[in-house]
């Protein structure tokens, strides 16, 4: 990939559960040029919604970065040749993304419906350069005016443009969140593509119906204008405000603000609807799926630089356990040091969750750490010693339970996740003990297992005694 001058450009983005869902299934990314954005709205269930937006944003990144032109017109005859290099990148990896869904679906039938909404927005210091499909929106505020960039791919909208509903049954329709196009949904997708120039100081948003269908347009405009450098205070404060008046959905913002005018000279401007793959496309986008996503390691040029994701799921006493048991171990560890009058240190890393994997990696408070180890270390319980090792500075420590063969069959739906060994159940009916054995293994930052330990014994162990 040719290295392109970068776009004088900053950007903010959030993404809020809610106060109703269990989980958050929007997904958004920012690049580190901060030259793509990316959100999406996963449908279809906590799991599949969730997997779905990953699903596309990873891809969207990848294939957008990956290919060259040359590249993309080789995969995709259809389309038209002429078309700048953003939106053939943008059609490809949108397409991909599709494929990628559809299939991983199509292979497990729990994921049967799962699909995905989808914006995206490319800049570089000629245009700007947006792909859509769903019901997630793209705005532009220029010189003191919002507009919609993107048309809603709604039934409601569809009635809308065929004057089949009038004001005050739009009010009131109940099924204003069915979508007629998204992504993961049909083998096939269209893309609507939009690009145009744009002007110092031009502020896109990206967002999805978590957000608009509490905040109208005109109180997004209102409270950019009235912050004119608060990019990051603003789009929080949105997040906040839509959460305040509703929260009955996930919501997600990401806004860019361009600080220079475009070198684009001319009127120009892109405002176009691509068409489905047909039977030839499918088979060259199903072959390079299979090389770079269903190999241990893609053979895309891009390396991952930047993912922002906020999306949080726990398992059932997944929290209070891996705290107990990281204590248990650390404990032991003390006990053994104390003993061969050694000091063994471990890495500490900061809290930070992966979605729909069933894993949580956690790092507690290193006091608190310390004075319940000091008591487990005087206990009398008997468990397993580690054996000291030499790791990264970025090693966590990571535990993974699984309350029941259900929730081992998610976490193998998650691409990310590493299933290493299955676990014995650990509580009885009454979920009041922990007994059995279990598996811990040590993960880098890279997600590259480092170390595990299998068949661990752990003593009865009364909840109500820690």
């Amino acid at each position: 990939m040719k290295k392109e001058k970068k776009t004088r450009v900053t950007t903010a983005a959030f993404s809020d559960i809610g106060k109703v869902r269990k989980a958050n299934e929007d997904s958004f990314f920012i690049s580190k040029n901060e030259d793509l954005l990316v959100v999406c709205d996963g449908m279809g269930g906590q799991i599949a919604g969730g997997l779905a937006s990953k699903i596309a944003v990873e891809t969207i990144k990848d294939v957008y970065y990956g290919l060259e032109k040359e590249h993309v017109l080789k995969l995709f005859h259809d389309v038209d040749p002429t078309l700048p290099s953003p939106i053939l990148r943008l059609v490809a990896a949108v397409r991909i993304a599709n494929r990628r869904i559809y299939t991983k679906a199509a292979k497990f039938s729990r994921l049967r419906g799962m699909g995905t909404t989808v914006v995206a927005l490319a800049l570089d210091r000629a245009m700007a350069t947006m792909a859509h499909v769903g019901d997630s929106r793209i705005l532009r505020i220029s010189q003191g005016q919002i507009v919609q960039l993107t048309e809603d791919h709604s039934w409601l909208n569809e009635l809308i443009e065929d004057n089949e509903i009038n004001e005050e049954q739009i009010e009131t329709f109940s099924q204003r969140n069915v979508i007629t196009r998204a992504l993961g949904t049909a083998p096939t997708v269209k893309i609507d593509i939009h690009c145009e120039k744009y002007q110092k100081d031009d502020i896109y948003l990206l967002c999805t119906d978590g957000l608009y269908t509490s905040v109208k347009s005109e109180e997004m405009n209102r409270l950019f204008r009235k912050n004119n450098d608060s990019l990051d205070a603003d789009t929080k404060a949105l997040i906040e405000k839509a959460n305040k008046r509703d929260g009955t959905d996930n919501i997600t913002l990401a806004a860019a603000k361009v600080k220079q005018n475009s070198k684009k000279s001319g009127q120009v401007g892109v405002s176009t609807t691509i068409g489905e793959e047909d039977e030839k496309a499918l088979a060259k986008e199903d072959k390079f799926i299979q090389e770079n996503y269903n190999k241990q390691k893609s053979t895309l040029n891009y390396k991952p630089t930047l993912t922002m994701m906020n999306q949080n799921r726990f398992l059932v006493w997944g929290s209070f356990l891996i705290t107990a048991i990281l204590c248990f171990l650390l404990g032991a560890s003390l006990q053994s040091a104390k003993q061969n009058s050694q000091v063994k240190t471990y890495p500490v890393a900061q809290k930070s969750t992966r979605v729909g994997s069933g894993k949580t990696r956690v790092a507690p408070d290193q006091t608190a750490v310390a004075n319940v180890a000091s008591n487990l270390a005087n206990s009398n319980h008997r468990i397993a010693q580690i054996k000291k090792s030499v790791l990264s500075q970025n090693a966590v420590l990571a535990f993974v339970f699984f309350n029941s063969q259900r929730d081992y069959e998610d976490a193998r739906l998650d691409e990310r996740g590493m299933i290493l060994d299955k676990l014995h159940p650990y509580s009885d009916e009454e979920g009041s003990q922990i007994k059995g054995d279990f598996s811990i293994f040590l993960i880098d930052s890279s997600n590259n297992v480092i170390k595990k330990m299998s068949g661990i014994k752990l003593p009865e162990l009364a909840t109500g005694s820690l």
